[in-house]
């Protein structure tokens, strides 16, 4: 979908296929009321600083 769609924004993807008020609707905010998005983030960051200090170690 991503690929065909390469115009569009993956929460625009995301809007698209979930259902108004469904079981995925309520998931999806429960994730960002308990700020899952920025928990990944910060996971992602943190992850880049070790890969980069393992980098210079080797």
């Amino acid at each position: 979908m991503v690929c065909q769609n390469p115009q569009l924004s993956l929460a625009q993807l995301r809007q698209n296929v979930t259902s108004k008020g469904g079981t995925t609707a309520e998931a999806i905010n429960t994730f960002e009321q308990g700020k899952l998005p920025e928990l990944v983030d910060n996971a992602m960051q943190n992850c880049i600083a070790r890969a980069q200090q393992m980098a210079k170690q080797f």
